[in-house]
């Protein structure tokens, strides 16, 4: 995938690649320059005289209620050119405003290059979604469509409501099983596997953030009592809540 000028490119981490000025060159990893030289900014090549090129480079962290619905349903690589005509104004500017900030050596301008990329990174999705290709599924194909878009907002909005397929449809105007072959077949997923993976990533991150008690999670989630929501838990999750909150296995 060729890389131009004002070329921005988000690639999933378990996504492997390699940034290569010719696809012969034999490829260095970047990891081991950072730890290497214990710099974040560094140059590399052998000075044959070519065009100099700086690429800037970074990496979002997710926390897990987000980690869950984004990286296992955003596409491989997102790729958006500044020069795109098809580029919306606002992310030529925040394109524009990040290469300008991460030159300059103002104080304080590490922590508003970090404001600038999530932003960019906002951005960068809603163009995707808004050029999704209908055979696309997951999330972002979701929220783009209007009569999802209702449903999985009430889902977020409302977590322990006691959702089901009836009065989700019915919020968005469908039936029953309209509905239901809409959202799996554009989500990737049933409705009611997406309500419980959206309440576990709640209670995974409600767990490692927060002091409250099984308990008050379990209730602040829907669920009638602490037996049936580390049952849940430890179904989707694979350990129970209390190993989870101690360091347990991240899915």
């Amino acid at each position: 995938m060729p890389l131009r000028p004002h070329d921005f490119a988000f690639v999933r981490t378990s996504t492997p690649f390699t940034l290569a000025s010719d696809p012969g060159a034999a490829p260095l990893d970047s990891a081991a320059l950072v730890s290497a030289t214990g710099r974040l900014h560094m140059s590399v090549g052998d000075g044959d005289g070519g065009e100099p090129v700086m690429l800037r480079g970074g990496r979002f962290v997710f926390n897990a209620a987000n980690e869950m619905l984004l990286m296992g349903m955003l596409p491989q690589v997102v790729k958006l050119n500044a020069g795109d005509p098809k580029t919306s104004g606002h992310l030529k500017a925040l394109l524009a405003m990040n290469a300008e900030e991460s030159r300059s050596q103002n104080p304080g301008s590490e922590f508003f290059v970090g404001r600038l990329m999530e932003l960019i990174l906002l951005e960068a999705l809603r163009r995707v979604a808004i050029d999704m290709d209908e055979r696309e599924t997951g999330l972002l194909a979701g929220l783009a469509d209007p009569k999802l878009a209702v449903a999985i907002a009430a889902i977020h909005q409302k977590p322990a409501h006691p959702w089901s397929v009836e009065t989700l449809a019915r919020l968005c105007g469908l039936s029953r099983s309209g509905f239901a072959s809409r959202f799996s077949t554009i989500m990737g997923m049933g409705v009611i596997e997406y309500i419980q993976q959206w309440r576990m990533a709640l209670a995974r991150d409600a767990l490692r953030s927060s002091a409250s008690t099984v308990g008050e999670i379990a209730l602040e989630l829907g669920f009638q009592s602490s037996s049936a929501f580390s049952t849940a838990f430890s179904r989707i999750v694979g350990c129970s809540p209390k190993q989870f909150r101690e360091g347990g296995p991240e899915d």
